[in-house]
Parts: C-alpha cells; structure tokens; sequence
C-alpha cells in the first residue's frame, strides 16, 4: 500500500478547498460543521485522507452543493467538465467574489462581455 493519495483524492480535497474559500469559510468553521477537526480538513483539502460517503454528504450539505460537484474534474465525470475550483490565483478569486456582489443583471452581462472580448483578443494577439 502507498502513501501516495490518488488522483481522484487530490481532485476530491481540490474541489472541497475552492468550495470553502467561494463560500468564504475558514477551515475551522467548516471542521466544526462537520465535527472533525481542521487538521482533518486539512487532510481531507490535500487529499491526504479520504472522506467517508457520509462525510462528503454533510460536506456537500455545508457548501450548498451536490455530493457530485466534489467529484468534479475526476475521471468519470463529463469529457468537458470543470473542476469546481481549478488552480486559480487569489486575484481571480477576488474577482470572481466581487462579480457575484454585483445585483444589476445588465451589468453582470457587461463585465462578462468586455472579459470574453479582451480574453479572445489576447489568443489572437498570441497567434
């Protein structure tokens, strides 16, 4: 046996950690949720250890999401699938925080149109 999480492990504590920092929550108030500790958490986030099914049913419960989304970007799921949380700076997250504080629709689409236009023109000043 190897003390080498497995990669559908590493995906798994991927997605449980960009969870918990979308929904702005610190590993000891999620722990507490879930009646572990942190350094649990901790485990759980780096894929370290695995969670038991009832543990990632109260985990999709405390993050408001289906026991699926945990399981994002592993093999098995949809070809096209994202993962929950990809590698993803604090900038973006930043960001992505502050897009969902915006209420007014239009605006929403405004940003998201002058975000495609300036990703696409960066690909074709690239090629």
């Amino acid at each position: 046996m190897t003390d080498t999480p497995e990669p559908v492990d590493i995906q798994v504590g991927a997605n449980i950690r960009g969870l918990r920092l979308l929904r702005k929550m610190g590993q000891m108030e999620v722990a507490k949720h879930l009646g572990i500790t942190f350094q649990q958490l901790q485990k759980y986030e780096k894929g370290a250890n695995r969670g038991s099914a009832s543990k990632l049913h109260k985990m999709a419960t405390v993050f408001g999401v289906r026991v699926e989304a945990l399981f994002e970007g592993t093999e098995g799921t949809e070809q096209n699938a994202v993962a929950v949380l990809a590698p993803i700076d604090r900038e973006a997250l930043t960001l992505a925080r502050d897009f969902e504080a915006i209420a007014n629709p239009s605006v929403r689409h405004s940003i998201r149109g002058l975000v495609k236009s300036i990703s696409r023109q960066q690909v074709a000043d690239a090629a």
